[in-house]
């Protein structure tokens, strides 16, 4: 244990909101606060924010740093939009701080909430500009071209490649693809990469620092107060939707959060060295001549990631305490435990995890508070900090969490299974898997540790004053007796053995 100590100004502190699964049976989806000095800003808002931050809470955040569109990672932000700028007394714009191509996403799923109300007297249906409710703070560079509307006359529009002045790109460099003519998705960028002469989609093929691209201009916020630095991350994001992870400096702390993607190096050598011929549906003359083309964008992409933004994928993380999604097997959209990294110079915590899952590397549990100091972290309870040394952690059902310490007369084995996943197993149970070690279970109850070894009839509860009590049931009655935490003891004698 190590005392509590006032706010340094290497220091980052990382309050888990919302950590679990996209499908999970007691999850509440995604969300952290980072807070340095009087600095508050939230990544992501797919958790019940108002429960955690109440209103007075809600007023303090700087801005709300937008890592995708699915719901799981922004279910609240039509509801801070509102509450900022009707119910807050404040009247003013959520701050949404994320690239351009990732706006456009929310500015599409939101406004059907936001644009339209009642008169003051209730008799009118007002419009309201999207703008009114949201300031747009990009960071991450822009690209070179992007598609808009061309009007062709004052009746008619159509999809258009268009530069930063807003001219017609030539259709032999860049081209809008359409997936069905009749039941057209939102289009995509085709582009004729410069060095290679190959077809691809630049938002996927290049990384930020790629300048072929995107601009010079990376644009990083930098917090008024100076010292809170927050940066977009793309190369290693592979997930579906345009997304970004997020860089965050303080001093001589960085802290990256992944968001969701498949963390798979050899996947992604594959996507840099497979080279695909085209298939297309007319002469070749015809493609380079068109400016809309309808059909699979995949049918037409020749490779899928550049080598610039590879090599800027396999080093995204280093030096950085890391903040990583995790995932059950064959998850397509997310990273496998077995793939995901862990034997890393600088700190790791595994988010996004399924129900009752197990780990070796230290896990988000919701309500959690981590110092990110440098390239280790630890967790503060009730104004104390403790190192994150147990040798497993574990979800459980609900909000059960658990962690292990290695003991040769441990009552639980550590089993890796044939697919690589771990399960715990009573010491007695044998079966298939490789056993990696012994250890005993405590329960994780807000940072405190209790023992594991529960008879049957019994089960913890938290008191209102925060003490806890194992409560145990009988015919006649129950009887509840207050427990001790063992973190203190734990923390200083990590093997967990009895001194």
């Amino acid at each position: 244990m190590m005392p509590d100590s006032n706010h340094k100004p290497e220091e980052l502190r990382i309050t888990i909101l919302g950590d679990s699964g996209p499908f999970s049976d007691y999850g509440r989806s995604i969300g952290y606060m980072i807070q340095h000095g009087d600095a508050e800003y939230l990544i992501d808002c797919g958790a019940p924010i108002f429960d955690y931050l109440k209103t007075g809470g809600l007023k303090r955040i700087r801005g709300i740093v937008g890592t995708h569109s699915h719901e799981d990672h922004r279910r609240w932000f039509t509801d801070i939009a509102l509450f900022l700028y009707y119910a807050s007394g404040l009247n003013k714009r959520l701050r949404l701080i994320t690239t351009d191509n990732i706006h456009e996403e929310f500015m599409k799923n939101s406004r059907g909430a936001l644009e339209r109300s009642l008169s003051h007297d209730s008799r009118q249906v007002l419009e309201i500009p999207y703008d009114n409710f949201v300031e747009q703070i990009r960071i991450g560079p822009v690209g070179k071209y992007h598609i808009g509307m061309h009007s062709t006359d004052e009746e008619h529009f159509c999809w258009r490649v268009l530069d930063k002045n807003g001219d017609i790109v030539n259709p032999a460099i860049a081209k809008v693809v359409i997936n069905h003519k009749s039941k057209a998705n939102r289009p995509r960028l085709l582009y004729k990469d410069d060095g290679t002469g190959e077809w691809i989609e630049p938002d996927q093929y290049y990384s930020f620092s790629d300048k072929t691209f995107f601009s010079e201009d990376e644009r990083p916020l930098a917090d008024p107060d100076g010292k809170l630095e927050i940066r977009a991350l793309k190369a290693h994001a592979w997930h579906g939707p345009p997304t970004i992870g997020v860089d965050v400096r303080v001093a001589g702390t960085r802290v990256v959060f992944s968001s969701d993607t498949v963390y798979d190096p050899e996947l992604w050598q594959q996507l840099t060295e497979e080279h695909r011929p085209q298939k297309l549906r007319m002469t070749r003359r015809e493609f380079e001549e068109a400016h809309v083309v309808y059909g699979n964008i995949n049918d037409l992409i020749e490779r899928t990631w550049s080598r610039r933004r590879f090599d800027d994928a396999m080093h995204t993380y280093d030096g950085a305490i890391l903040i990583h999604d995790v995932a059950g097997k064959d998850s397509v959209v997310h990273t496998d435990y077995g793939k995901a990294p862990k034997n890393r110079e600088a700190f790791t915590i595994f988010t996004h995890s399924p129900d009752r899952f197990v780990s070796e590397v230290p896990l988000a549990i919701t309500g959690k508070v981590f110092i990110a100091k440098g390239k280790n972290v630890v967790e503060e309870v009730e104004g104390r900090r403790y190192p994150l040394n147990a040798h497993l952690y574990a979800r459980g059902r609900g909000d059960e969490a658990f962690v292990g310490y290695k003991s040769a007369s441990g009552k639980y084995r550590i089993v890796q299974q044939d697919d690589g996943y771990l399960d715990i197993r009573p010491r007695s149970q044998h079966g298939t898997g490789k056993t990696l070690f012994l250890c005993n279970l405590y329960r994780d109850i807000d940072g405190k540790y209790y023992s594991n070894l529960l008879k049957q009839g019994q089960h913890y509860h938290q008191r209102p004053d925060g003490k806890v009590e194992r409560l145990t049931y009988a015919k006649s009655g129950s009887k509840g007796v207050v427990v001790r935490d063992l973190r203190d003891s734990m923390s200083r004698n990590p093997k967990g053995k009895k001194k």
